[in-house]
């Protein structure tokens, strides 16, 4: 059986953001397979969210150590400034 791979677009999810489904068969039980949803973002190498205030910007408005909520005096950024991590970087931390 092949790994069937089908992005959708979901509604109930951010703009930009689609579920990837996988099929996988399990090692030990050839004859059983479970699908299961991955988030997947198209951009999600970009080092495009602000590691300060978590906000992810999209590639069209995204300026490398420019965040618009940091740039405000009133908005704590540490001692070693500004940083931006990607999605995928976010994910691989989180799991």
């Amino acid at each position: 059986m092949k790994n069937k791979k089908h992005i959708q677009k979901s509604s109930r999810i951010n703009p930009g953001l689609f579920y990837t489904k996988d099929t996988v068969t399990i090692p030990w039980n050839s004859g059983y397979s479970i699908t299961r949803n991955r988030l997947v973002v198209p951009d999600g190498e970009k080092s495009n969210i602000c590691c300060t205030c978590g906000t992810r910007y999209s590639v069209l408005n995204y300026r490398e150590n420019h965040c618009r909520i940091c740039l405000d005096d009133r908005q704590y950024v540490k001692e070693s400034g500004q940083q931006w991590t990607s999605f995928n970087t976010l994910v691989e931390s989180h799991t």
